[in-house]
């Protein structure tokens, strides 16, 4: 695994062996950040050439609502044409996380749904499985 960006509350690395990303979410990230961090993902999978994402949010507290709603309005229908498509999503491990998560992937999926973005995401609780499923995917 190599490493491409570490910060307090998001590390970002390139997985050779999958030929995919993970990213590892810690906390709650400040929108600048996270929206930085966003922006980390993309410019990897265009330099990685690859379409795969694996999304550790076990140890996450969900982005703000503002930007929950930036995801689905500007970020998926930039990046979604430059290579963000295939998603595994690991839930976070509290439930009151896991609770928050699935209302926000929801909300994300709902625009990506109604945009027709060609975009992909599966939700997780166990590592193995998510990969299992990631590199599977074109």
């Amino acid at each position: 695994m190599e490493l491409l960006e570490d910060k307090d509350f998001f590390k970002l690395y390139y997985v050779v062996d999958g030929h995919y990303l993970k990213t590892v979410w810690i906390g709650f990230p400040p929108s600048a950040g996270f929206r930085a961090a966003m922006a980390s993902i993309l410019l990897a999978i265009e330099d990685k050439k690859t379409n795969r994402v694996l999304v550790d949010g076990r140890d996450a507290r969900i982005a703000t609502a503002e930007d929950q709603i930036w995801i689905g309005t500007e970020f998926l229908p930039m990046a979604v044409p430059r290579g963000y498509k295939n998603i595994a999503f690991l839930y976070p491990l509290d439930v009151v996380g896991q609770l928050s998560a699935k209302r926000a992937l929801d909300g994300v999926e709902e625009v990506a749904e109604k945009q027709e973005l060609d975009y992909f995401m599966e939700i997780f609780v166990e590592e193995e499985p998510a990969i299992a499923w990631l590199v599977k995917q074109n």
